[in-house]
């Protein structure tokens, strides 16, 4: 199966290798009820995502939570199946990136963002904390491998 963002519809849905709706998160006018998530707020705009094994949903919000900071949000859900109930775990504030942007779950429980305004890279633990930044030339997505060889770990 494979996830996909729609940028303009602000969700992502869940399809299976034939293109059948597995399920929807976020947006508005779910194409089947049934398979539309509860207990997800509304956003504007996003970007990267990384859903995980374990039912975790990590998306970059990019412009719905502008503020005079000039901030935008990673949302981390957990999303339950049986119940199609999400339950938003963590919310971080990132450099605001009105294009681009992406997050991704590391092996070890934190998150790598990455905000394309002003190519920040960040490493942050659940609890929010800075392990690690990285601030370069024009980036707006980024990908976790633990070697440049190889296929990828998934």
């Amino acid at each position: 199966s494979y996830t996909v963002g729609d940028r303009s519809a602000s969700l992502y849905v869940k399809i299976d290798r034939n293109g059948k709706l597995v399920w929807q998160l976020g947006g508005t006018n779910p194409k089947d009820p049934g398979k539309f998530f509860s207990g997800v707020g509304q956003w504007v705009i996003s970007h990267g995502h990384h859903l995980t094994a374990d039912g975790t949903f990590a998306l970059f919000n990019n412009t719905a939570s502008f503020d005079i900071n000039g901030t935008s949000l990673v949302l981390v859900y957990h999303l339950d199946m049986a119940s199609m109930s999400a339950t938003l775990q963590h919310q971080f504030p990132v450099p605001a990136s009105p294009l681009f942007g992406d997050v991704q779950r590391l092996p070890n429980g934190n998150f790598l963002v990455t905000s394309s305004e002003r190519s920040h890279i960040v490493e942050l633990t659940p609890a929010g904390d800075e392990v690690m930044t990285i601030n370069g030339a024009s980036s707006g997505y980024t990908e976790f491998r633990e070697s440049l060889y190889g296929p990828p770990p998934y």
